[in-house]
């Protein structure tokens, strides 16, 4: 049998196969296994079984490979779905959702402080931030939300979670430096909250001291509503579904909801910030639209880049409003 897999493992009665290849023992030695012993294989080595030899196929890391009345499982199943129950090593699934109400003249990033601050800042190396409520009760005791789960990227730009526990407008400093918050979202509540939990006030991660705000969970809610996402510099983004609803606020107004990124369409490379080119874009009126869009091939995104969504009343008066879900994956490597 010729195989380019990694391993090979021997399930059966003691046995023998002859490996032909880069191994330490000379071309057309035998080796001796017992079952469970594994070996590891240079892609193209031939491997001789002896006849009624059982082996199982297992991946890197030495788990066995799925199969069925012990063939290799092949699934018809979606490859998005294998990603969201866990069937592709190193991958995940990833969803994004925001909105904003109340977009005026100028682009406006879809995060959590919009549209009184129009653009969300982001920053290019990490610095200190911690987590506070214009609430007491976001405390362990209160009414509101108490355990923040925040997903951000380290001074690296690897992705890291953390649970902070907030104690109402007194600051909670952040385990290390920052280089990006993707989402925070709440995982527990005070022992005063009652269901459905939220927050009492606005929960915000900001410059230690204060200062810059970079995400915020708006009071009643239990997540940020934010889109503006790094890709992890470990890892590369596919998005494959966009779900956008925009409309203008008043009659004979128009508005419209655009997805950017600091990325090069032709070649992938990451451009400064501030140079934002669009992946995608749609609009509406007065009575507003909603748009799916799925690309015949996913759009993928590079290490470093950011993705970010934004909403805009661009004729009449009045200003927009704008929701939109964005979902893929992320996985390792490039």
């Amino acid at each position: 049998m010729t195989t380019g897999l990694e391993r090979l493992r021997d399930k059966g009665p003691l046995t023998k196969v002859r490996v032909v290849g880069e191994v330490t023992q000379a071309d057309g030695a035998e080796v001796s296994l017992e079952a469970g012993t594994e070996v590891g294989l240079v892609a193209g080595t031939e491997v001789d079984l002896a006849t009624g030899a059982k082996v199982a196929l297992v991946d890197a890391a030495g788990a066995d490979l799925k199969t069925v009345d012990e063939k290799l499982r092949v699934s018809s199943m979606p490859y998005t779905y294998d990603i969201t129950e866990g069937n592709v090593v190193n991958h995940e699934a990833l969803c994004i959702k925001a909105n904003v109400a109340g977009a005026g003249t100028s682009w406006t990033d879809m995060w959590g402080v919009a549209p009184a601050t129009t653009t969300a800042p982001i920053i290019n190396a990490a610095i200190a931030m911690e987590l506070v409520s214009s609430s007491a009760q976001d405390a362990v005791g209160g009414t509101g939300l108490y355990e923040i789960e925040v997903h951000y990227l380290d001074t690296s730009g690897v992705e890291q979670s953390t649970t902070i526990q907030l104690a109402g407008a007194t600051p909670v400093a952040m385990p290390e430096n920052v280089l990006h918050v993707n989402t925070i979202h709440g995982i527990t509540q005070g022992s005063g909250a009652t269901a459905p939990y939220a927050a009492a006030g606005n929960i915000d991660i900001q410059t230690s001291g204060g200062g810059t705000v970079y995400a915020r969970i708006r009071t009643g809610g239990t997540t940020t509503s934010r889109f503006v996402f790094r890709v992890p510099s470990n890892r590369t983004g596919f998005m494959t579904d966009f779900a956008i609803f925009v409309q203008a606020l008043s009659n004979n107004s128009s508005a419209r909801c655009r997805l950017v990124a600091n990325q090069d369409p032709e070649s992938g490379d990451i451009l400064p910030q501030g140079m934002w080119i669009t992946y995608y874009e749609t609009g509406g009126g007065s009575g507003g639209v909603v748009s799916a869009h799925t690309p015949a091939i996913p759009q993928k995104f590079n290490a470093g880049a950011v993705i970010k969504c934004q909403a805009q009343r661009y004729t009449g008066s009045g200003n927009a409003d704008c929701v939109i879900t964005a979902c893929g994956w992320l996985e390792n490597g490039s």
